[in-house]
């Protein structure tokens, strides 16, 4: 019977079996089992000490693994829980009872349910194969989708552990094959409690797998460790624990370090990847950091709580300082969010040398996207309007020209997200090239050529983008996208060669005929079932339109007549505009999804801008009001 279960064993190993049959020694292995527990089950046991039961029990475990890798779970579940049934008859039925529903609270899952302290006993008296099964019944019910009852399961199992001496904290002392378990029941819950939800237990166990591979060795790979810490760095940064996840990704450097020699192409290959996304998650990491310090700087709520620290240490690894600070609440001065922005964004460059557009559209997209985030994060430090306009035009020069490259058939998602950054940013602009127009004018001066034509095309690009926005809502998700505020790269370089005019003092401006072309509003037709985190975007994005055309300077009263009407029609939109997205809207599981709920402030501003627009229009017309201004 032993040189059976030798036998089976090596068979299930076998990883070489034809396509045609590829569980060919699988099956052989079965067979072998399905043998020796017929034997087993007509040998005589009086004077055996129980030997020739352990011996069963065994044979049990591992036909039921050999089933469950054959992908045959009813016969898996089968031989597992009589494995465990000869242990401690009706302990599979209390897991069952004790699990109850699927959908209740997992914390009224206490292992003594499903085992008394007598059963617990008997476990422990073999222990090795018992834990073995009750860790693949975990994992036989977690692949059906009943995850209260693999997590009760695990849990029996964490308790017979700790019966016979191991725990997770003085792992080295217990035998290699109890490691094995060990390291599998924490991996086993880590994933059974994120399967129900619970995030906090599900990361405490993913840390203790990660630490007790490094520890052991024991089912450890280089680059499946750094992959799986990486994850749970992201849960670190989710939960505001910038530290631990600092530490998550300074362990995955030195384990890919301590890895690469050994190596071959294809791995080094896998791992330049994974090193990519290491610098991916510092980039987005540091964003992160930025935004929260300038919320607790300059926000409505300066005094944001940030996650205590708790401890996720590697002490088996040497780690590398990380040398900017983590902590948004000391970071307080230019200078601290500016080293904060070099490092993030010298890890998004390196990231970017690998996730190229061309095979990696998503991950270099959000790169960008990071990249504008921490110009972003970073100019709220910044005092200085010029360098802060500076900062949002590398954010434009970071994002503007995806909205060229990117399908709208595959990608309509990102070319949302990306145009409606690129509508704000351009409006950024536009009210800082407002600024230095209005001081000039306040001077008596015409405005410089550079701030003229900055602030109109500022205002072009944004009303494009918003009313790219708009359409991506609209039209057939089909073809591609061209990069506001004009049709081609050929327009936009003859717009800026030959089709500017001249101001009375020498400024320039494109011409209104271009602006007009470009951007008249047009009528919208929206699909129902709108999501309501769509429905204000889009409102929002037609409200910003209005506000551009205001915006827009004029070299003739003629012209500037002809803008604040542009801009009075925009705004007269908006009410209707609100109604009829919010009559197309998905409101289930909704409260307010009224008008006046979602756009009550913005709509007060359109009625004082009918009011007023009508009579500015006319004493620009009748009386010459400063034809050459930025407007409202």
């Amino acid at each position: 019977v032993e040189a059976a279960l030798d036998e089976a064993t090596e068979l299930a190993r076998v990883a070489t079996d034809p396509e045609s049959n590829p569980y060919a020694s699988k099956y052989k292995a079965q067979d072998i089992l399905e043998e020796a527990i017929r034997v087993l089950e007509g040998a005589d046991t009086a004077d055996d000490g129980g030997a020739r039961q352990r011996q069963l029990r065994a044979a049990e475990a591992k036909l039921g693994f050999i089933k469950m890798e054959t992908e045959d779970f009813a016969g898996g579940d089968t031989w597992l829980s009589r494995c465990i049934e000869g242990f401690a008859p009706g302990l599979c039925a209390r897991v069952a009872a004790a699990a109850g529903d699927e959908d209740a609270n997992h914390a009224q899952l206490p292992p003594e349910a499903a085992v008394s302290d007598d059963e617990l006993a008997r476990l422990v008296a073999d222990a090795e194969t018992a834990w073995d099964g009750l860790n693949m019944l975990g994992i036989l019910w977690s692949r059906r989708e009943q995850p209260r009852r693999a997590l009760l399961y695990l849990l029996v199992a964490q308790r017979l552990a700790r019966a016979v001496g191991v725990d997770e904290g003085k792992l080295a002392e217990a035998p290699a094959t109890q490691q094995t378990l060990m390291n599998h029941t924490v991996f086993y819950l880590a994933q059974a409690y994120a399967n129900l939800g619970d995030a906090n237990r599900g990361a405490r166990y993913a840390q203790l797998t990660l630490d007790m591979q490094l520890l052991t060795r024991d089912a450890f790979t280089p680059l499946e460790w750094a992959k799986n810490c990486v994850g749970l760095a992201d849960y670190c940064v989710a939960e505001g624990r910038h530290a631990e996840a600092a530490r998550c990704l300074r362990a995955c450097e030195a384990v890919l370090r301590e890895g690469a020699a050994d190596m071959d192409d294809g791995d080094a290959e896998v791992a330049a990847g994974v090193g990519a996304d290491i610098n991916g998650r510092w980039a987005r990491m540091c964003a992160t950091i930025l935004e929260m310090a300038a919320s607790r700087q300059f926000g409505a709520n300066p005094k944001r709580s940030e996650a205590a620290p708790r401890r996720i240490e590697f002490k088996s690894l040497t780690l590398e300082p990380v040398p900017v600070l983590l902590t948004p609440r000391e970071i307080v001065t230019f200078e601290a969010a500016r080293d904060v922005f070099n490092f993030g964004n010298a890890a998004c460059a390196s990231a970017l040398k690998h996730y190229k557009l061309d095979g990696h559209v998503t991950d270099h997209v959000r790169l960008q996207q990071d990249k504008s985030r921490l110009l972003r994060a970073l100019s709220r430090f910044e005092e200085n309007d010029a360098r802060v306009a500076a900062m949002t035009a590398a954010r434009g020069a970071a994002i503007a020209p995806l909205l060229r490259q990117l399908s709208k058939q595959f990608y309509g998602h990102l070319l949302k997200e990306i145009s409606f950054e690129v509508g704000t940013l351009q409006s950024d602009i536009v009210d800082f090239r407002a600024k230095r127009v209005e001081k000039r004018q306040r001077q008596g001066k015409a405005p410089k050529a550079a701030d003229a034509a900055g602030l109109n095309l500022a205002c072009s690009a944004s009303i494009a983008a918003y009313e790219h926005f708009s359409s991506l809502y609209q039209e057939p998700q089909a073809g591609a996208c061209t990069l506001p505020p004009y049709a081609t790269e050929e327009e936009d370089e003859e717009l800026a060669e030959n089709e500017n005019i001249q101001l009375a003092d020498g400024a320039y401006a494109p011409p209104l005929e271009t602006l007009m072309r470009r951007s008249l509003p047009r009528g919208v037709d929206f699909p129902e079932g709108l999501k309501i985190d769509d429905v204000g975007p889009i409102w929002r994005a037609h409200f910003h339109i209005a506000r551009m055309w205001g915006r827009t300077l004029c070299a003739t009263q003629e012209e500037r007549v002809r803008v604040l009407s542009q801009a009075l029609k925009a705004y007269e939109q908006l009410p209707g505009l609100a109604r009829d997205l919010v009559s197309r809207m998905d409101k289930e599981g909704c409260t307010d999804v009224s008008v006046d709920a979602l756009f009550g402030e913005e709509l007060l501003i359109c009625k004082q801008m009918e009011e007023l627009l009508p009579s500015r229009i006319s004493r620009v017309h009748y009386e010459g009001e400063r034809a050459l201004g930025p407007g409202l």
